[in-house]
């Protein structure tokens, strides 16, 4: 029986999974939900057991829910005579509270869409398959110097399950035309020699972008070690090409580019979220009738433009200096080519070049975005994890897994410490087998073919920091063995089986620090910017320059909350923006969401503010 200390530091994650799952007619019960939360979500690991925090933990977990309409919360009395009485009677007892259909989608609706007390924003990102239209961007100029650049692609791998990463240094050296700071990775083996450039698609706008450079007025970023939620805009152009039955590729429309961004969005948001990054839908161009240079002459023209290399590495990617729209604030995203012939489904460029677009898009196959291939459940998310993959890096998170000698001057300089390295892929590896096995089990367990589930491995993604105990129980991959640590081969940014990443999927700790920092240190505009899209922006805005943050008021909060821990200076709840202490439409005493990270005023056992153990918000007192 695991102890009663990580039982109830779990309790977040049963309630929701059993929530979630009932508010979308699934079927799930108690015990099912107990025990997906002990297999995909690692508990932590206490010294000694603190009765006195964990009773704070489920009661401030009752009131929250109490504060949105569900119920009473019970008195501390109560709530020992619940824990006095066993783990599983606790579990029960907090599950029994909030039974019911109406409470449970009025739960789920509050948590996913974002309408929760407190500025939880794991659940402002997205709801099932749908993403928020975005609030986002303008333009501008913005002169940075960027060193370091490389290209990764997300390639398919063992029947289009996994992703994996090349290296372009020739091309890189004669595009960039510039020195690179460290040495070229090795193409992934097997990888052909790059056929001539054909000649540039016609029509070809003049270079006609504009660099933003210009900051929100009036907002204060903090600094990446606070890991701050980030919200990026995103400008989706997709190109197809003439074809005796219309265009192509199959079903190219707008409004199935539109369909797939906004669902290969929402599904990256829910694996991106315990890095606090969340990504909009800002414009999606998929009408030649508007954007002429969308549609090629011929489907031949189309696929040599990508059949062996990233678009942009062809004459074809003159297209992108003279299209990219809010750039860098935006991450412009082209997608070109159907898999096969073409050989990735995804690349991107660690970390993406904040002065020209031609090195700061990410590209992507027709194939990964279109929900009728790779961007669906029957797929396992494929496109989604190689989308996810691609991001990380273009925000400067390098992979775990293609030095064949063990040592990545990448990760270390990213600052990444606590992700072990790997030689190779999972799939060339000798636990290939056992690997793909091991994870289809586990993905076997909570699925069916009629009902993948994917959906609550996503949103279990979204509460995951770390590698899941469970991935390695059993299965010790170690392909680095002169290096600390067992390969993280379930981790977002190895090159494993898409299965792997779907049940277990993660990032570590480090590699969150290291994308704040690095995406801080290569992109300021974009991450200052993605800062205040989280936090302050209008949800009603579009792409256009963010109006002037409005002045706090006066007062703010007089005092630390009840539990001690600091209020946020400004925080957004139900699409409103909020000043320190305030007053909530619905709550009948003042809250506050509380500073990420900080500890609580004489009470440093409760351990830091404003984490998934003891909640994003608090009570407290409005001066």
């Amino acid at each position: 029986m695991p102890h009663l200390a990580q039982l109830i530091d779990q309790h977040l994650v049963v309630v929701r999974t059993y929530s979630l799952m009932r508010a979308l007619n699934v079927s799930l019960s108690l015990p099912d939900a107990f025990q997906l939360a002990q297999q995909l979500q690692a508990p932590p690991s206490f010294a000694a057991a603190d009765s006195r925090r964990f009773t704070n933990d489920l009661t401030r977990t009752l009131e929250y829910l109490e504060g949105l309409g569900l119920g009473s919360a019970p008195t501390p009395a109560e709530v020992k005579q619940v824990l006095s009485d066993g783990p599983k009677a606790a579990l029960k007892r907090l599950l029994d509270l909030y039974d019911g259909e109406d409470r449970l989608a009025k739960l789920l609706s509050s948590l996913v869409a974002g309408r929760a007390a407190g500025g939880d924003r794991r659940h402002l990102l997205v709801t099932d398959g749908a993403a928020e239209a975005s609030q986002d961007p303008g333009a501008a100029d913005l002169k940075q110097t960027m060193s370091g650049v490389s290209l990764a692609l997300s390639l398919s791998g063992a029947g289009g399950l996994g992703s994996g990463e090349m290296d372009a240094a020739d091309a890189a050296r004669r595009l960039l035309q510039k020195k690179r700071d460290k040495p070229p990775r090795k193409n992934k083996p097997g990888r052909k020699g790059r056929r001539p450039s054909p000649p540039p698609p016609s029509p070809v706008p003049a270079r006609n972008f504009t660099l933003v450079t210009d900051l929100p007025r009036g907002f204060l970023a903090v600094a990446p070690e606070k890991l701050p939620w980030v919200r990026i805009p995103t400008v989706w152009h997709v190109i197809g090409y003439k074809d005796t039955n219309g265009t192509g590729p199959a079903g190219y429309s707008q409004a199935l580019a539109a369909e797939g961004a906004a669902r290969l969005v929402a599904q990256a948001n829910w694996r991106l979220a315990a890095a606090h990054v969340a990504l909009s839908v800002g414009e999606v161009r998929a009408d030649p009738s508007k954007h002429a240079y969308l549609l090629y002459d011929s489907k031949d023209e189309y696929m040599t433009c990508a059949a062996e290399g990233p678009f942009s590495q062809t004459a074809c990617g003159s297209i992108i200096e003279s299209t990219a729209v809010d750039f860098p604030r935006s991450i412009n995203i082209y997608v070109f080519g159907e898999s096969p012939p073409t050989a990735y489904q995804t690349y991107s460029w660690i970390p993406g070049d904040a002065v020209d677009p031609l090195y700061g898009h990410i590209g992507l196959t027709w194939t990964a975005l279109s929900p009728d291939s790779l961007n669906s459940p029957a797929s396992l998310e494929s496109g989604a994890l190689s989308f996810v993959y691609s991001v990380a890096q273009f925000l400067g998170l390098p992979p775990l897994d293609m030095r064949q000698d063990c040592v990545d001057e990448d990760l270390a300089f990213a600052g990444v410490q606590d992700t072990p390295v790997a030689s190779m892929p999972l799939w060339s590896s000798k636990w290939a087998q056992e690997g793909y096995i091991h994870c289809m089990s586990a993905q076997s367990r909570f699925t069916s073919s009629a009902s993948p589930r994917t959906t609550l491995f996503a949103y279990l993604s979204a509460l995951r920091l770390g590698a899941p105990a469970a991935s390695t129980a059993g299965l010790a991959v170690d392909t680095c063995p002169s290096q600390p640590g067992l390969d993280d081969y379930s981790n977002f940014l190895s090159n494993t089986y898409d299965t792997c990443k779907l049940v277990w999927g993660h990032m570590t700790p480090g590699q969150v620090a290291g994308l704040h920092r690095m995406a801080a240190a290569k992109n300021v505009v974009l991450y200052v910017w993605g800062q205040y899209y989280a936090a302050v922006a209008n949800s009603s805005a579009t792409l256009a320059p963010a109006p002037e943050a409005p002045s706090p008021p006066a007062g703010g909060c007089a005092q630390p909350t009840e539990g001690g821990c600091p209020c946020q200076a400004a925080w957004r709840l139900g699409g409103k923006t909020y000043f320190g202490c305030a007053r909530v439409e619905g709550l009948e005493r003042p809250v506050c969401a509380m500073e990420r990270g900080a500890t609580a005023a004489g009470n440093p056992d409760l351990g830091a503010c404003g984490t998934l153990r003891n909640g994003w918000w608090d009570f407290c007192e409005a001066s």
